[in-house]
């Protein structure tokens, strides 16, 4: 039996061609990229500024937590206040409520002793309190000033239902809700 010689496919009977991708090939799937990144980075900016006013929500709900504990483990007055100077050696209380929050807050018993120091928060651009500058804790964990619900607005947000609520009661649990109050 014999061999037939090998002999070269030819690309145009054969459909083979070399290993690429045509103009029009490129052009549809640059398309279909196109349409995937506009329906897709609104969403994602989205979550990002959703889960940023969760983070948040729960540094301040955790601050909160914090000073509470303090106070009944101290057996002592301990107080949760926004601070404008966060970064100094010796950060202090400011008079300054609402978005003076979001330039960090301190910890502190009523000795003066520093417990925390809280950065500015990150992607918040409003924070609503009533106007209320600190939370003060008795040593049985519940707070004389009442109760407060701070509402942390993340940035750019034209949502409410992204908005962050940290309601404080009067017998000093904090809440995390989500949404408009």
């Amino acid at each position: 039996m014999g061999h037939l010689p090998a002999q070269p496919l030819d690309p145009i009977r054969t459909g083979a061609r070399d290993g690429g991708f045509t103009l029009v090939e490129l052009l549809v799937t640059m398309a279909i990229a196109g349409i995937l990144l506009a329906i897709g980075v609104p969403s994602l900016q989205s979550f990002l500024a959703d889960q940023a006013a969760a983070a948040s929500a729960d540094e301040l709900a955790e601050g909160i937590r914090l000073a509470r504990t303090e106070a009944t483990k101290r057996g002592i007055s301990v107080t949760i206040c926004a601070s404008q100077n966060t970064s100094n050696a010796t950060p202090t209380c400011s008079q300054v409520g609402d978005d003076g929050w979001l330039t960090g807050w301190i910890i502190q018993d009523s000795a003066g002793n520093l417990i925390r120091v809280q950065n500015p928060m990150r992607s918040i651009s409003t924070v609503a309190s009533n106007s209320q500058a600190q939370i003060d804790f008795l040593a049985n964990g519940m707070t004389p000033t009442g109760a407060v619900t701070f509402v942390l607005t993340p940035v750019g947000d034209s949502n409410s239902q992204r908005l962050r609520n940290v309601a404080v009661n009067a017998q000093g649990r904090v809440k995390i809700t989500k949404g408009g109050v």
